[in-house]
């Protein structure tokens, strides 16, 4: 598991930082979504983000160690964000095919960050709850762990394959895009 930094329920800023922004994990993962979809990965540094967010860079280091550490924070958001609304079903396979279809959509939202993010293992509250939840659906099934292990990794291992590959191609430029349509 990610060792943190601060644990997540301390890690907001009671008051603004010297510049005058009021910081949180969630600011700053909307913030890299924003600066990568709109300029692409290389300008996600620290001092740029710092300066996106007005705020020290140093700041950030109470947040996250790195900028890696913020591409996993990405990445679990990600996953986070397939998760609300989902309906439990008894049938195990519509449900896996749910929560793909619903990765993957998260991911085509932000296809320049999902590009950086879609093959990370990131060990944090939102990936742990969607794996213990994938599981829990095939153990239902009284699949031996064994075997729900290996069909878990099918299922996600796929769901992210086709995620990144669609990002890929919706972070292409347009004329690029359209030259592979006409194709």
């Amino acid at each position: 598991m990610t060792e943190r930094v601060v644990p997540e329920p301390w890690r907001r800023r009671g008051r603004p930082t010297k510049q005058g922004a009021v910081l949180s994990e969630r600011v700053i993962v909307e913030t890299v979504l924003h600066m990568v979809g709109q300029h692409g990965a290389d300008v996600l540094t620290v001092r740029r983000l710092g300066a996106a967010l007005d705020a020290d860079p140093s700041a950030l280091h109470q947040y996250s160690r790195n900028a890696d550490d913020l591409l996993l924070a990405v990445a679990d958001e990600f996953i986070g964000r397939a998760q609300p609304g989902r309906k439990p079903t008894s049938e195990w396979r519509t449900g896996l095919c749910e929560l793909g279809l619903r990765v993957h959509a998260s991911h085509q939202a932000h296809p320049q960050a999902a590009l950086l993010a879609a093959y990370r293992t990131t060990g944090r509250d939102n990936e742990i709850r969607a794996v213990e939840t994938i599981l829990g659906v095939l153990r239902s099934t009284d699949f031996p762990d064994r075997e729900a292990v290996r069909i878990y990794h099918a299922c996600v291992d796929q769901a992210l394959a086709f995620a990144a590959l669609d990002a890929a191609a919706l972070a292409l430029p347009a004329p690029a895009q359209a030259a592979d349509l006409q194709v």
